[in-house]
């Protein structure tokens, strides 16, 4: 019975778990939507309601169509554009079954209209205008329309303008499509015109010119006057007859001003001659100027004007000629020049003569030879030419003289007889080779058979000087009347030998004579006497060698030295004291010795022991007479000390350390406190010797050492502050700093009685300081107060800062929240000072005074300009806009960044294309669209021709537009052409007009005929001109102007259909260059 109770019991649990079980894989997440159904506009807002349960489920939004409507994760549905969107709403839990739902949503659009602009001026549509509405700017078509699509309704603000014109401005209120019509006005500006004294300008006065229009005026000098020259705006532009202002787009000034004519002027001819005719190369000075003759010797001065004037007329080599010609009519004047002298004066001296002689004249370029004449027995010495020698010669020639010279010769007489004289030297032995005579001047030595020869020598008595090293020497008299030989003979020199010595002892030498011929070799030989040695030669001998030789050149002075016997006597000391002399101590045979024996600080003489033998403790010994070696040697001993050592007062404290010591020895006494007590010091007879408890030192004497000891308490110090305890401060004290423990305790041991100062201090609080009287254990409380700051705020840029809390005051470690807030149109950037980052809002913690600024930006938006022509996009055009100037890239843009609020000018320009300009209002991103049209362009074809086959220039036109006529000034270079040129029309039904100023001008004019295509947009030849080469290179055909007779200006320029003059910088000229080859 019981197994079968088990067995269901069993049975029962394995159903429940199977349908708790089952229960769980079931259970359903429940979802239920109150809105499934939105309708909203653009831009609105609207919040799905949602039930779900469990409460925890978790929540997912989607949208279908995010282009039509967005959904956050909290499931608030934005409208984007006008359309149907679907939002599907997932509430799902981790074992749970998930639910799904789905809203509808529909975003209605807001209504807009169009609003088309049309814009003219008084002469129709108007194309290019500039029409700010809705945010945009658009330039109006070629209709003069601009339109503007997608305009909500409302009150709505627009600007037009285009340069040139006067803006327009004012609002429509945009309730359904509508067209506004604007009508522009043109510009005007006054151009003033004023003349000077001597003549008039026409128009004159404030004359008033339309915007893009021309004005010319005519300059109108009375009689006896001429244009000077004419300011346009301040600047000269030179003397002319008229001057145009073109495309007028400000406001100008022109004045004129005149000068008189000039007066009457002459010629005046210079004939210049000489003796010999017209002299070319000769310079005149007259009216200013100075001019050389020609060929023919004349000088010719133009536009001299009437009256007395002065000349001066010059040549090198002439002398000049001066005077004064009344101008009333042109002149002859004719002058003579005769030519410079100039004077060479000749002299001789002793002796001969110079041809010619005294003061000769030449003439200016011209040559003189003169001759010199030596008398009989005598010869040219020297020729000086200005004081210079140019050496003996016969003659001499001054060539082109140019100056006045000297010539001075001077002779000397032939020379006299002279003889041969020869001197014959020997000694006793015979003939003597290389003695040295002296004769005449010169010195010469006598050859193997004792001659010495000089030749050359004039009669007359002459002395001489014959020697020789080791010889005395010979001198004497000879008188020479013929040749000559003289005989000499040489004694050799004789020498002392003087000997000396120093100590006892003898010398001896052989041979011994009283003098000593030279050369003669003397031995010597040192004899020392008994109990001395011989130690050297000094003198004119040197070494010890013994015996030693001697050769005898000159006196002679030589010293043997000898020195006595000596004996040793070693003198030695033991430790703790020393001998002197000691060591190795040399004695002279039977001579003295004494020694002195001392004993160190802390030793004694123990002994002294003499060849081994006790003395005793002496402190001297003396060695007398001594004939042999000895010995000395001496001992010591150390000393000892007692040391004594005691404490006061005697309860205070132990010591230890007291005993006998050697000398010298490291003591150790130590002195232990008891307690209540401290060490103080260690005294001696009332003197402090150390303040350490351990006293050590080296013994030198007897000592007795007091250890001091002193009564101590202890000191304890509890310091808070208005919340209780303070942990971390420091306590100056008795020379030590403790820091309070976690009780505000800082405990000082072992003070001393007295009064004493203490500090305590802590970061953040203001110092606490005073004294305590101590004379038993002390208690000292102190209470600390916290330090005060102050916080200054500042700030850069459009803004406030707000701070939490806001106090003139805060205390140490108090926390300020700071808020930055930026005006309407600026950005936070940072903060800076004593607080840094971009954190907002940020905290700062006071621990001292704190500066802090906040710095705000102005909002800035990106502008792009988009810059097109008839063509497309247009690269390379340059805008200038918000102070900056950037060139359009390949797809037109100029992309302009950081650009404030507020209305801007721009302007954009390119080469060959008129500029653009206007303002726009920045209040967000935008795009300026803006279209340049292209500048009329006359170009000269580059062309190569061959010197004698010469070939048409062409001349093309570009982007004239519609013109009625086209006039065209070119020069040429004369010196490549010749004068005469011919030009061929190429358009069809134009007629041409040649007009030939000379000096290498083309001017022709084409005029439209009635019949004739008079638009020109596409490259097109107008023209050809046929030159007449005359040589060969490069030049070229530039565009130039000119004014014809009666004063009329001619240049290049277009005149439209319109009646508008085109010239100067409304057009692009491109100049030719032309190459002529063989």
């Amino acid at each position: 019975m019981k197994k079968t109770s088990s067995v269901l019991v069993a049975i029962l649990l394995v159903l429940v778990l199977f349908s708790t079980q089952g229960c769980f894989l079931f259970r359903n997440v429940t979802l239920s939507i109150e809105n499934s159904e939105l309708s909203i506009g653009i831009g609105e807002s609207e919040q799905i309601q949602v039930n779900v349960k469990p409460d925890d489920a978790a929540l997912k939004f989607s949208s279908n169509n995010e282009s039509v409507a967005t959904v956050s994760t909290s499931g608030l549905v934005t409208g984007v554009s006008a359309g149907e969107a679907e939002i599907t709403i997932e509430a799902t839990k981790d074992k749970y079954k998930s639910a799904l739902k789905k809203v509808s949503v529909q975003v209605v659009g807001v209504e807009s209209f169009s609003v088309t602009f049309s814009v003219s001026d008084s002469s129709g549509a108007l194309q290019g205008a500039n029409v700010t509405f809705n945010g945009e700017i658009k330039a109006t078509d070629v209709d003069g329309e601009a339109v503007f699509a997608g305009v909500l309704a409302g009150n709505k603000d627009y600007t037009v303008s285009k340069t040139g014109y006067n803006e327009a401005t004012g609002s429509i209120n945009v309730d359904e499509d509508k067209t506004v019509d604007i009508t522009l006005e043109k510009k005007t500006y006054i151009i003033t015109a004023t003349a000077g004294t001597g003549g008039s300008i026409d128009p004159s006065g404030s004359v008033s010119v339309e915007h893009g229009s021309s004005k010319t005026f005519t300059m109108n000098p009375s009689e006896g006057y001429s244009v000077e020259d004419v300011l346009v705006d301040g600047e000269s532009v030179g003397p002319r007859a008229t001057y145009t202002f073109n495309n007028v787009t400000s406001n100008h000034t022109i004045t004129v001003s005149f000068t008189t004519l000039p007066p009457d002027t002459y010629t005046a001819t210079f004939n210049v001659s000489d003796s010999s005719g017209a002299v070319q190369g000769a310079n005149v000075t007259f009216n200013g100027e100075m001019k050389s003759t020609d060929v023919d010797g004349e000088a010719v001065f133009a536009g001299v004007l009437a009256g007395n004037k002065d000349y001066t007329v010059s040549k090198t080599g002439y002398n000049n000629s001066t005077g004064t010609v009344n101008v009333d009519s042109d002149e002859n004047v004719n002058v003579t020049l005769t030519k410079k002298i100039y004077t060479i004066t000749a002299s001789a001296g002793t002796g001969g003569s110079i041809d010619p002689s005294g003061s000769v004249s030449v003439e200016h370029g011209s040559s003189k030879t003169f001759t010199m004449n030596p008398s009989e027995g005598y010869s040219v010495e020297d020729v000086l030419v200005d004081g210079e020698s140019v050496g003996p010669r016969a003659t001499y020639t001054f060539n082109n003289v140019t100056s006045n010279h000297t010539i001075t010769v001077s002779f000397t007489t032939l020379p006299p007889d002279t003889y041969t004289v020869t001197f014959n030297v020997s000694d006793s032995s015979g003939a003597l080779q290389g003695a040295n005579v002296t004769f005449n001047g010169d010195t010469k030595a006598t050859d193997a058979q004792g001659k010495a020869v000089f030749t050359g020598v004039l009669s007359g008595s002459r002395s001489y000087t014959v020697s020789k090293e080791g010889y005395n020497n010979s001198t004497g008299n000879v008188n020479v009347d013929s040749d000559e030989s003289v005989d000499v003979t040489l004694t050799k020199k004789t020498y002392t030998l003087t000997v000396n010595t120093v100590g006892e002892g003898t010398v001896t030498k052989i041979p011994d004579k009283a003098t000593y011929t030279h050369g003669e070799v003397v031995q010597l030989t040192a004899n020392p006497a008994d109990n001395w040695n011989f130690t050297g030669w000094s003198g004119d001998l040197a070494g010890s060698a013994n015996p030693e030789s001697i050769t005898m050149n000159s006196d002679k002075t030589v010293t043997a030295n000898f020195s006595i016997v000596q004996y040793t006597i070693t003198a030695s000391a033991g430790t703790g004291g020393t001998i002197s002399p000691s060591g190795q101590v040399k004695v002279n045979h039977g001579s003295n010795q004494s020694f002195s024996i001392s004993a160190n600080t802390g030793y004694d003489i123990q002994d002294v022991k003499v060849d081994g033998a006790t003395e005793g403790a002496i402190g001297s010994y003396t060695f007398s007479n001594v004939t042999s070696d000895h010995t000395i040697a001496a001992t010591f001993k150390i000393k000892t000390y007692t040391v004594s050592v005691s404490s006061n007062p005697a309860e205070g404290g132990s010591v230890n350390g007291g005993g006998t010591y050697n000398h010298g020895a490291q003591v150790s006494c130590q002195a232990t406190a008891n307690e209540g007590y401290r060490f103080v010091n260690w005294t001696e007879g009332g003197v402090v010797v150390s303040d350490n408890s351990t006293y050590t030192f080296n013994i030198t004497s007897n000592r007795n050492l007091v250890a001091n000891f002193v009564r101590v308490y202890s000191v304890t110090f509890n310091v808070v502050d208005s919340e209780g305890v303070l942990q971390g401060a420091e306590v100056s004290f008795n020379g030590e700093i403790k820091v309070t423990d976690v009780q505000g305790k800082a405990v000082f041991t072992g003070v001393v009685t007295g009064s004493k100062a203490y500090t305590v201090s802590k970061e953040g609080y203001n110092n606490e300081a005073g004294t305590v009287d101590v004379d038993s254990d002390e208690s000292v409380d102190i209470t600390m107060v916290k330090k005060t700051y102050t916080l200054s705020v500042s700030t850069v840029g459009q803004g406030t800062v707000t701070k939490n809390p806001d106090k003139a005051t805060y205390t140490h470690g108090e926390v300020v929240q700071l808020t930055a807030n930026p005006d309407s149109g600026w950005n936070f950037d940072s903060w800076s000072g004593d607080l840094t980052g971009s954190t907002n809002p940020v905290n700062i913690i006071m621990n001292e005074n704190k500066t802090v600024t906040a710095n705000f930006s102005e909002i800035t938006y990106t502008v792009t300009f988009s810059v097109s022509d008839s063509e497309g996009a247009l690269p390379g055009a340059s805008v200038t806009f918000n102070s900056e100037t950037k060139t359009t890239d390949s797809q037109g843009k100029a992309i302009f960044t950081g650009v404030t609020a507020g209305e801007k000018q721009y302007a954009v320009s390119k080469d060959g294309y008129g500029d653009v300009s206007g303002s726009i209002v920045v209040d967000s991103s935008k795009t300026v669209n803006l279209t340049l049209v292209k500048k009329p362009m006359i170009e000269v074809v580059n062309r190569i021709m061959q010197i004698d086959d010469p070939l048409p220039i062409s001349v093309r036109a570009q982007n004239l537009g519609d013109v009625n006529l086209i006039e065209v000034v070119i020069q040429y270079d004369p010196e490549y052409f010749e004068d005469l040129w011919f030009y061929t029309v190429r358009l069809p039904d134009w007629e041409g007009i040649r007009k030939d100023p000379g000096n290498g001008i083309v001017h022709v004019v084409l005029a439209a005929g009635a019949e004739a295509e008079k638009t020109i947009d596409a490259l097109t030849e107008i023209f050809r001109i046929e030159l007449t080469p005359k040589k060969t290179g490069t030049t070229e055909l530039s565009y130039t102007s000119y004014t014809a007779e009666g004063g009329v200006f001619f240049e290049t320029n277009i005149i439209t259909t319109e009646e508008t003059r085109l010239s100067g910088s409304d057009l692009i000229l491109q100049e030719g260059t032309i190459t002529i080859t063989n």
